[in-house]
Formats: structure tokens, C-alpha cells, sequence
């Protein structure tokens, strides 16, 4: 069996979403190595994460882990466990831009879950746990009322005809819909190509590191490549020395 995830995290099998997400953020303030953890660490985090974060590979996760699974989930177990490993390094190096990505929007755009309902008959791009998506939405169903405006209204009172309308506003919120996957997605790139600079700019010095402990706070950090007079800031406490 793979690695006990819920253990990496710290959490219980039980957990619920939210819990993971809290865990997730408490663990990675300790493994990542803006933090004084280590790349080793954090990458067996985001592959905890990527798991649990996601209702179903953390279905396929836990019938692999009960052993009471079909040769067919056990394989599907598999293999979202090797997508997630293959995706663990893509995380920002610098705390405060990792900090951010957990915090910001951009957060909610790149994780944003989207699922597939049926409405009136209408197939439509439902968002899990996201509030921008529900923003966009209700932006493409207001954008696609007021460029009906001018419709003639044939039905008494000046109204339109409730099936025109429930296409106008299906296909409103599909609109919206499909510009936050956009973005979404638009946003991960430039995410994943900053985090592909950095790594590269960073494997040509990386040889040398050490742990030191911020003299106020206590906190430890990984430096790299130590040199004579080099300054230092700690992210905890914002304390500047010369290790």
C-alpha cells in the first residue's frame, strides 16, 4: 500500500474537506523549505494533498487503503497517486508567494472543482467549494440578461418567454463558467512557469545548505549557499541577521 496520507497530514480518515485544508496549511508552514523544512517534505505533502483535496481520488484512495477494493479502483488508486506525485514539485519556493497562493484568489481559481448537473435538461458546469466560480457565473448571467435587452417581448405583461429566458440564463452561466476555467487555467501557467524559473535558477546554486535558527523567534531556516556577511530574514518574525 502507498503512504498513509491522513498520517502525512495529520488528520483523521474522517476528516472533512475543510479540516484537510486547515491541516494542509499547518503542515506546510513546518515542511516547506522557505520554512526550515525540506523540498522532500513538502513534496510528500502535495501529494497528501492532491489526494484528500479531491473527493474522488480520495474515494479510490481510501478502497485501496481498506484493501477492500476491486483490481480496477485499486489501478484508478494508482494512478491519481502518480498524477499527484508528478505534480507535488510544482509549488512556489519562496514562502510568502506559497502563502499567497493559499490565501489569494488564485487559489480558488486554479483549485476550483467543476461539476457536471442537469438543469431543466440542460447540461451544466456546476462549482464545487469555489466562490469566484459562483461570481463568474452570476457575471455571465447578468452580461447575457442585458445583451437580450432588446428582445421583443411577445408574452402579456412585456415578459419574455420563460423557456427563452431559462436558455438565455443557462447559457449566461455557461459563459461565465467557461471564462473562469479559462482563467483558471491561464493562472495556473503563469503559476507553474514562475515556480520552473525559480527551480531552474535555483539547481545552479543549490550544492551548499545549512539549517540555522533565527536568533529572536527561534525558528529554523534553510540557507543556501551560505556566505560571509550574507543577510538573512526570517519569515515568522521579519528578524534580519548575519548567520
Amino acid at each position: 500500500m502507498q503512504a498513509d496520507y491522513y498520517r502525512i497530514l495529520g488528520v483523521s480518515p474522517t476528516a472533512d474537506p475543510a479540516t484537510i485544508k486547515v491541516a494542509y496549511r499547518r503542515r506546510a508552514m513546518v515542511c516547506h523549505p522557505d520554512r526550515g523544512g525540506s523540498h522532500t517534505e513538502m513534496l510528500l505533502l502535495n501529494e497528501a494533498w492532491a489526494i484528500l483535496s479531491d473527493r474522488s481520488a480520495r474515494k479510490n484512495y481510501d478502497a485501496a487503503r481498506a484493501q477492500q477494493s476491486s483490481d480496477t479502483l485499486r489501478r484508478m488508486a494508482e494512478a491519481d497517486i502518480a498524477r499527484a506525485r508528478e505534480k507535488a514539485g510544482e509549488y512556489p519556493r519562496r514562502w510568502p508567494d506559497f502563502e499567497a497562493l493559499l490565501d489569494g484568489i488564485r487559489s480558488d481559481l486554479v483549485d476550483a472543482e467543476w461539476r457536471t448537473q442537469r438543469i431543466a435538461g440542460i447540461a451544466m458546469q456546476m462549482p464545487h467549494d469555489s466562490v469566484s466560480g459562483w461570481l463568474f457565473m452570476a457575471i455571465g448571467v447578468g452580461v447575457a440578461l442585458y445583451a437580450t435587452s432588446g428582445l421583443p417581448r411577445t408574452r402579456p405583461g412585456g415578459t419574455l418567454h420563460p423557456r427563452l429566458l431559462m436558455f438565455i440564463v443557462a447559457y449566461g452561466a455557461l459563459g461565465g463558467a467557461l471564462a473562469h476555467m479559462l482563467l483558471g487555467w491561464l493562472v495556473s501557467l503563469a503559476t507553474e512557469g514562475r515556480s520552473k524559473q525559480k527551480r531552474t535558477v535555483g539547481s545552479i546554486d543549490s550544492v551548499q545548505t545549512r539549517i540555522v535558527p533565527c536568533p529572536k523567534c527561534g525558528r529554523t531556516l534553510r540557507v543556501h549557499n551560505p556566505a560571509a556577511g550574507q543577510v538573512v530574514r526570517c519569515p515568522g518574525c521579519h528578524h534580519q541577521w548575519a548567520p
